[in-house]
């Protein structure tokens, strides 16, 4: 049969500065998993009390159910269009950060600060799309 082959020094790969090695019978660093539930939903409910306890201390704190004039003039005065809208356009921007492999800032900050292939090109799409996005925005508004 085949024989095994054995590992020397020379063979590892250069060890990492900003890791721990992993421990013995766990997965390798690079695993991708979600993080648990709980932590998600702590997550979530801590951004909605952060931004209320932000929102009282400064005093402008103000329970509203529309987005202001600029939006019923522009996209829609019906609150359930409203509604739609906005919804339609959180579900795309969960699909295009779950396509694009994280968000802008994500990308932006931590993928070209490392000079990663895919972030530098998803920065440029987002930065030509925001720059496209702007310029058909000022011809309508």
């Amino acid at each position: 049969g085949p024989t095994p082959r054995h590992t020397t020094l020379a063979d590892a790969p250069p060890p990492s500065q900003d890791a721990e090695p992993p421990a013995a019978g766990t997965a390798p660093a690079a695993s991708h998993r979600p993080a648990p539930l709980i932590t998600q939903a702590a997550l979530l409910l801590s951004i909605f009390l952060g931004g209320w306890i932000a929102a009282v201390t400064a005093g402008r704190f103000q329970l509203r159910f529309d987005m202001g004039a600029g939006f019923r003039q522009i996209v829609t005065a019906s609150p359930t269009t409203m509604i739609a809208v906005l919804f339609v356009g959180g579900v795309l921007v969960g699909f295009g950060t779950r396509l694009a492999g994280g968000c802008s800032s994500g990308h932006g900050l931590s993928g070209c600060g490392r000079l990663r292939p895919v972030s530098l090109v998803a920065t440029a799409v987002f930065f030509g799309t925001a720059v496209l996005v702007s310029f058909l925005l000022w011809k309508v508004i």
